[in-house]
């Protein structure tokens, strides 16, 4: 819970289990108050968690001076449906993002914004931004335009949605959709980092800039809670990885804020060059993970039975209904840009048959059966 009544829902980290580069490790323990003592020690944050203050005193933070906030629209909630399942004698109910894939054909179309974020580090002086080169890939991505995915041609969102619910629409017959409106670009929201909340590092030549996910979660929350509630707040950086308590390995995450306009949804994601980390977590590899848990768990706040990956062991056994999650680094290229396999209901409900795309239980085919369970 933070001060002027703002309260978070937790969030969901997307992120790698471990640091590619030596000098990313260095670099994470000149870090006040974080520390790494390995490549290994380097690893993403694993589990999905309430936001929480800074422990000790931090230097205030700053947005740049010239943002005065988005006007606040009308108050249109989010398109929810809500369904519900049985397993193991429990009953689990979960929100999605769009209208009910067993009714009648519908298009849900949600309006969202791309904000570009430069980070100014005051530990060196240096900036770093989003170039425009980047902002028209992913402007002009499969997220957003469609594109031959597995399953059809269309959004990246929509088209895995649809996958997920195959038997629900009529194996693709049903006109159901669930698509993001052309994104409305905003300002370039500049955020100031405190020495001791990040800095900056070379990883295999590329320039690297390290951020307290903490800090930088406390420091948007005003900008965040602004929108209108149906709006899908992105903010978006480049080669800019997030550390949580001196693991660095973040690339993106999605949450949502409550206050006094109701519930505002938002993700931040990273466009990162290969040579950080590698190929399978990489451009838009953060953002797809992202915009699909945000589709599938707009509210983090989806249970299901418990579940691991051994695909992805920094997510241990937990009951989210994360669908990146099991799947971190599994990826397929396309026009030239990444996106990630994503596990579909089934994989959670662990209905027999799935009720997915080809009976799968991810999209990509990388799951041909429920998840396993596990005891946390």
């Amino acid at each position: 819970m933070f001060l002027r009544c703002l309260t978070s829902l937790r969030r969901h980290f997307s992120g790698r289990s471990a640091v590619a580069a030596t000098a990313l490790v260095a670099s994470v323990a000149a870090l006040t108050g974080l520390t790494a003592t390995s490549a290994s020690s380097a690893s993403a944050a694993t589990t999905a968690r309430h936001l929480t203050a800074p422990s000790t005193p931090r230097m205030p933070a700053k947005i740049d001076a010239s943002w005065t906030g988005a006007a606040v629209g009308p108050a249109v909630p989010l398109p929810l449906f809500s369904k519900t399942f049985t397993s193991g004698g429990q009953t689990f109910t979960y929100r999605m993002v769009g209208t009910d894939p067993e009714g009648a054909a519908a298009t849900t179309t949600v309006p969202d914004t791309i904000t570009p974020v430069q980070f100014v580090f005051t530990s060196d002086g240096t900036t770093m931004g989003v170039p425009a080169t980047t902002l028209d890939q992913v402007t002009g991505s499969g997220l957003f335009v469609p594109a031959a995915f597995p399953s059809e041609t269309g959004q990246y969102g929509d088209t895995f949605m649809r996958a997920q619910f195959w038997t629900s629409i009529d194996s693709g017959a049903k006109d159901w959709h669930v698509n993001l409106a052309t994104p409305t670009v905003r300002p370039v929201l500049t955020v100031t980092v405190p020495a001791a909340d990040g800095n900056t590092t070379v990883v295999n030549g590329v320039q690297v800039g390290l951020v307290d996910v903490n800090f930088f979660d406390q420091t948007v929350q005003s900008y965040i809670g602004t929108p209108a509630e149906n709006v899908f707040t992105q903010l978006l950086a480049d080669n800019i990885v997030l550390c949580d308590s001196g693991q660095c390995g973040i690339g993106g995450y999605h949450s949502a804020l409550v206050n006094g306009t109701g519930g505002h949804t938002y993700s931040y994601q990273s466009f990162l060059d290969p040579a950080i980390f590698d190929s399978t977590f990489a451009d838009t590899a953060p953002m797809s993970h992202e915009l699909a848990e945000w589709l599938a768990d707009p509210f983090v706040d989806n249970t299901v039975p418990f579940w691991d990956s051994p695909i992805a062991p920094q997510y241990p056994c937990n009951n989210f209904l994360e669908v990146g999650d099991p799947l971190v680094g599994i990826v397929q290229q396309v026009g030239g840009l990444t996106y990630q396999d994503e596990a579909f209901i089934s994989f959670f409900t662990r209905d027999v048959p799935s009720i997915g795309w080809l009976g799968r239980y991810s999209w990509f085919g990388t799951f041909t059966a429920p998840s396993p369970s596990c005891t946390p």
